[in-house]
């Protein structure tokens, strides 16, 4: 007896489990899981705010990493003010673009039609720019990561070879106890 309830303790938790497990993989309202990505970590969601103040607004941005350092509660406060009008318009700019598409499908006229249109061209535009701007910042910090790398490399051997002969002459390795002073 005691083994079958185990053993409907263990389907039911096994089932429990997967069932949460379904329910974390599924992406966001965006699609894409950043949404729930920055629900469970906030830090990331505090980065990409960060990160596009910086782009965005150099002024604010300098003045929030101030705040940081000054204010550190106060900055946390304010960067989740951000975050979440920041979140808000993109839900906005979402719920637009719905709409739009909405009134294409419904609009007969070739007129109106063709202004809708260039309406989602400019909404997809502006989304395509914000990418390349960020694929153009991912280069150029792979470039920095390439270049810190083959500088490491090229020293490499130098640092290797000052280390050892620290080792061998005892200036970094054991250090004379008797020598020193007495704290």
């Amino acid at each position: 007896m005691r083994k079958l309830i185990g053993m409907i303790c263990m389907g039911l938790l096994s089932g429990i489990f997967a069932l949460s497990a379904q329910d974390a993989a599924k992406p966001g309202p965006a699609g894409d899981g950043s949404a729930q990505a920055r629900r469970m970590n906030p830090e990331m969601g505090l980065q990409m705010v960060a990160e596009y103040l910086r782009q965005n607004d150099p002024k604010k941005f300098e003045e929030m990493q101030k705040l940081r350092q000054e204010k550190p509660e106060e900055f946390k406060k304010q960067m989740a003010e951000l975050s979440e009008k920041m979140r808000e318009k993109n839900q906005k700019e979402r719920e637009e673009f719905k709409a739009l598409s909405d009134k294409y499908r419904e609009t007969k006229s070739d007129a109106d039609k063709a202004a809708v249109k260039a309406k989602l061209e400019e909404y997809m535009n502006k989304r395509i720019e914000m990418q390349k701007r960020r694929i153009e910042e991912i280069e150029k910090n792979l470039a920095d990561a390439k270049a810190n790398l083959a500088d490491e490399e090229k020293s490499m051997k130098s640092k290797i070879d000052e280390w050892l002969n620290q080792i061998l002459t005892n200036t970094e390795g054991k250090r004379d106890r008797k020598a020193e002073p007495a704290k």
